[in-house]
C-alpha cells in the first residue's frame, strides 16, 4: 500500500493482494499497520468508490502518542528518506463492516460531513456519481435523483483532500441537474472563530465556500419545500454535536436518518 501525507491528514491506498476486495460505498474496516504496531487495529471509514481497483482510506493525526501519529511519522520517513521502501508496505485490513443505508428507497438524499468524517460520504458521492455516469439517460438513473451535500471544515487546507473529486463533479454534467455541493468553513486563515451561521464567499481556495456553519432548520426546510412528497435521507458524519442536531432538526421535517458513530 502507499500512504501519502498532506497536512496532518494521510491518504492510504491500498491494492488487495490475494482476492477482490468487494465493498459498499459507506462502509469501514479495522487497519493494522505491523510497521507501526503489531497488535493495533484501529477502524476507518473506506474513501474510495466500489468501481476502483484499489482502496483508500484519509485518516487524521489525533495528536502524539497516538497510532495515527505514529503513522504520519511513518510517512515522513518515507517521503524524506526511502519513499521507494513503503511503497509496498503490508497493512491488513479486516473487512468491510457496517450496514449504510440501501439509497435506492430515496429519490433525495442530504449529507452532513464535519471535518474527516467526510470520508464515507465521499465514497457514497463518488459511487453515486459512476453509476449516474454509466446511465447517462436520466429516466434510467437510480436513485438518488437528487444529492445535496454540506460539509464543514475548521481549516480551509482540508478542502484539499478530495478537492479532484468534487472539482470533477462540479465542473461535470451532474453537477447542476442532480447534486448541490457545500462547503463551509468556521475558522478563518488566521485563526479567528467565524459566526454561527454562513454568510459570506471568500474566494481564497479551489472552489466557493461558506463562512460558519450550515442553518439545518433553514436547509432543510428548503430541501422539504422542493421535495414534498418524496421520501428524504440524511447521513451524517461528525462530531457529536453535529450529529445530534441534524437527527433531531431530520425528525421534524419527517427526514429518515442514519448516522455514523465514529469518534473524530
Amino acid at each position: 500500500g502507499d500512504v501519502y501525507k498532506r497536512q496532518e491528514q494521510l491518504k492510504m491506498e491500498l491494492r488487495p493482494l490475494n482476492k477482490e476486495f468487494n465493498f459498499r460505498a459507506g462502509q469501514y474496516c479495522f487497519i493494522n499497520v505491523p510497521a507501526v504496531s503489531s497488535l493495533e487495529w484501529h477502524p476507518f471509514s473506506i474513501s474510495s468508490h466500489p468501481y476502483q481497483s484499489t482502496i483508500s482510506f484519509h485518516i487524521k493525526n489525533m495528536g502524539k502518542g497516538t497510532w495515527t501519529s505514529k503513522l504520519v511519522r511513518l510517512s515522513r520517513i518515507a517521503s524524506r528518506e526511502m519513499r521507494s521502501q513503503y511503497n509496498n508496505l503490508i497493512v491488513n485490513v479486516d473487512g468491510p463492516y457496517g450496514n449504510p443505508p440501501s439509497l435506492k428507497n430515496y429519490p433525495v438524499l442530504v449529507m452532513l460531513g464535519g471535518g474527516i468524517g467526510i470520508t464515507p460520504i465521499h465514497s457514497i458521492l463518488s459511487d453515486i456519481e459512476q453509476t449516474a455516469l454509466l446511465n447517462m439517460d436520466p429516466d434510467l438513473i437510480p436513485n438518488p435523483k437528487r444529492v445535496y451535500m454540506f460539509w464543514t471544515v475548521r481549516d480551509v487546507k482540508m478542502f484539499s483532500l478530495f478537492s479532484e473529486t468534487f472539482k470533477t463533479i462540479k465542473e461535470g454534467n451532474l453537477s447542476s441537474d442532480m447534486m448541490d455541493l457545500r462547503f463551509f468553513v468556521t475558522r478563518s486563515v488566521r485563526g479567528e472563530f467565524m459566526s454561527s451561521e454562513a454568510n459570506t464567499k471568500p474566494s481564497d481556495s479551489e472552489f466557493d465556500y461558506e463562512t460558519g456553519r450550515p442553518a439545518l432548520r433553514q436547509e432543510f426546510s428548503k430541501i422539504r419545500s422542493a421535495h414534498p412528497k418524496q421520501q428524504v435521507l440524511v447521513f451524517v458524519c461528525g462530531p457529536k454535536p453535529m450529529v445530534e442536531e441534524a437527527g433531531w432538526i431530520s425528525r421534524e421535517f419527517g427526514f429518515d436518518f442514519h448516522e455514523e458513530t465514529f469518534e473524530f
